[in-house]
């Protein structure tokens, strides 16, 4: 088990050195790109590989014996997209950005306003047609728009 989960580190970091190393590679395709096909064929390999492994067997009850740990969002979203967030962040150069920034300030604000607009319309009008109940338990009343904006 550990063996695996090793030999995928290690895979993974000689990948990253030879990428750098191929500029041929580098120019045409992202790293990112390089890593989850890299993490594709490594999970073929253990599915075809490991099939007594309890990570793969869905009668597995017993959780104490996965290989690796069960995917949950909390494990995604604490663990895993914190570092691609970082990492796109730390990659980023800031040239590009700056040459950029009219287009991102301006999809910002118009995908914020559009936001807005779509959830408050879309709120008003469930309330409106009565879809949801949107009464206050303790004194009866109703939201009013403004509190639903």
């Amino acid at each position: 088990n550990n063996l695996a989960v090793m030999g995928f580190i290690l895979l993974s970091g000689l990948a990253k050195l030879g990428f750098h190393r191929a500029h041929v590679i580098s120019s045409k395709v992202p790293e990112s790109c390089l890593l989850i096909i890299l993490g594709v064929l490594f999970g073929g390999m253990l599915y075809l590989f490991y099939e007594d492994e309890c990570s793969l067997n869905q009668r597995c009850l017993d959780y104490s014996h996965l290989v690796f740990p069960k995917f949950t969002p909390d494990l995604f979203f604490l663990y895993l997209l914190p570092p691609i967030i970082l990492e796109a962040a730390y990659c980023l150069h800031n040239k590009h950005f700056f040459d950029n920034i009219r287009s991102i300030l301006f999809f910002a604000v118009i995908g914020t306003v559009i936001n807005f607009l779509l959830t408050g319309g879309l709120l008003i009008l469930v309330q409106y047609l009565g879809w949801v109940g949107l009464q206050d338990d303790s004194n009866g009343s109703s939201l009013s728009i403004v509190e639903i904006l």
